[in-house]
């Protein structure tokens, strides 16, 4: 019988408020965090199969202000480097002490070579979440950068919105398009929405022509927002909330039409 997640889960909820008191961000940030935030519940349960992380040095590339890798430090262990284009203040460090990163480092992952500023490593784990969708760059060119800085045999954690979804399948057969609205910002910078989004199989053939052998997938429905946020507040409606229960069930999880895909890879 697998040990229960440390914290449980009531519990994370309070870590990250702290966490993101001790950081000092702003109450922008910290909505657009809250967002974020309604899918680590599913990574934590996803990894907790896999055991500890304790001794093991993790790299939560895209990740952002930390906040998955201070839920990952309270739940597995481990030692985190938080790599992302946008970084907390030079003095963000000393502010959240017992949280379990080590490191904010600026990268850009649409400048090659990519990982290059990243001055950490090798690692044990790299987690990718939320970040291959957004991205105008050959993926091949970002996994060839990560198993150059993973261990050997090193691990990818993936999770990106699935393609095949559902709510996809229904809009191409009503002859809609599925892409992204926000996919090109107005200001012609580099905060796009979903530029390409990829199925099971597309993704697995990418990683495998890497290095990369798949280990285990799941597939989710996306939470609704948090109460009281403005960002996507339609994902409340009673009708959105019984649709994701029951696509969350292990039924249709199997038959893997959820909104997110999470995968974990190994390099070979």
């Amino acid at each position: 019988m697998q040990p229960s997640l440390r914290p449980p889960p009531d519990r994370l909820d309070a870590l990250l408020f702290q966490y993101w008191r001790q950081l000092q961000i702003t109450p922008e940030r910290q909505e657009r965090a809250e967002f974020q935030a309604r899918r680590y519940l599913d990574i934590l349960r996803f990894l907790h199969r896999f055991g500890s992380l304790d001794g093991k040095i993790v790299l939560d590339l895209g990740g952002g202000i930390g906040s998955l890798s201070a839920c990952m430090h309270a739940s597995f262990g481990g030692v985190y480097d938080v790599a992302d284009y946008y970084v907390p203040d030079a003095e963000a460090l000393a502010r959240v002490p017992g949280f379990g990163i080590r490191a904010f480092t600026h990268c850009d992952l649409t400048q090659p070579p990519v990982l290059h500023e990243i001055a950490g490593g090798p690692y044990d784990l790299i987690l990718y979440v939320e970040v291959l969708e957004h991205l105008f760059i050959n993926p091949r060119v970002v996994f060839r950068a990560m198993r150059e800085r993973l261990r050997q045999p090193g691990r990818l954690l993936i999770a990106t919105p699935n393609q095949a979804r559902l709510t996809n399948r229904l809009r191409l057969s009503a002859g809609r398009s599925i892409r992204d609205g926000d996919v090109f910002s107005a200001q012609g910078n580099a905060d796009n929405g979903h530029v390409i989004e990829y199925t099971k199989a597309d993704l697995a053939s990418i990683l495998r022509q890497e290095g990369f052998r798949p280990i285990a997938w799941d597939f989710r429905q996306n939470p609704p927002s948090p109460a009281g946020s403005r960002i996507r507040p339609g994902s409340r409606a009673a009708w959105r909330r019984f649709g994701g229960a029951v696509l969350n069930t292990s039924v249709f999880r199997r038959l893997e039409i959820g909104d997110e895909m999470i995968g974990l890879f190994e390099t070979v």
